[in-house]
């Protein structure tokens, strides 16, 4: 039986998972784009429209000690609730998983028919919560994100600067050049 999967235009925040159950020397020409266009990953989840460059395309075993439901949350967003859930599914299993977010179908709404080698997992919702981000209390911290190159006076300071040392330089040249002339 194929999963038949709906992706909204307007949707913004969903990761789809889906394990693929190829042998790893399969794996690479399966999952990436060829010259030609050709990209059997796309083919065989019916997507008519599929950005490479969003799909996650994860080794369960270079996850090393991390289960997949923990890498969903740190690397995708995906909500920590809801992975609770189905946390067992996810961290059973094992091969190669394909994961894709609401950015790999760039706007384009589409229906996903998804057939062998590849298998649905599950649909999740990315966090919505926001991180709060303590205040910055290094001096150079500050200064790259607003108070450095962005500030006027600083800006004017370095100019300064740097045309004293380069008038310093030429007036330096000039007697150095007049002093071999003798």
């Amino acid at each position: 039986m194929n999963d038949v999967i709906e992706v909204r235009s307007t949707e913004k925040d969903t990761v789809r998972v889906f394990h693929i159950d190829l042998p790893s020397n399969a794996i690479e020409r399966f999952t990436q784009r060829a010259g030609t266009g050709e990209w059997p990953l796309q083919y065989t989840i019916g997507a008519l429209y599929l950005r490479d460059a969003f799909v996650d395309v994860v080794p369960i075993r270079d996850l090393g000690g991390m289960r997949l439901s923990k890498y969903l949350a740190d690397a995708h967003g995906v909500d920590n609730t809801e992975l609770k859930a189905h946390a067992g599914q996810l961290d059973a299993v094992a091969g190669y998983v394909a994961i894709l977010p609401s950015q790999a179908f760039d706007g384009k709404e589409q229906t996903l028919v998804v057939r062998n080698p590849m298998r649905w997992i599950g649909s999740y919702s990315m966090s919505t919560t926001k991180t709060i981000i303590p205040p910055l209390r290094s001096t150079s911290a500050a200064r790259a994100i607003g108070g450095g190159a962005g500030n006027p006076k600083r800006r004017r300071q370095s100019m300064n600067k740097g045309l004293l040392a380069l008038a310093g330089f030429i007036i330096l040249t000039i007697l150095i050049s007049l002093g071999l002339s003798r």
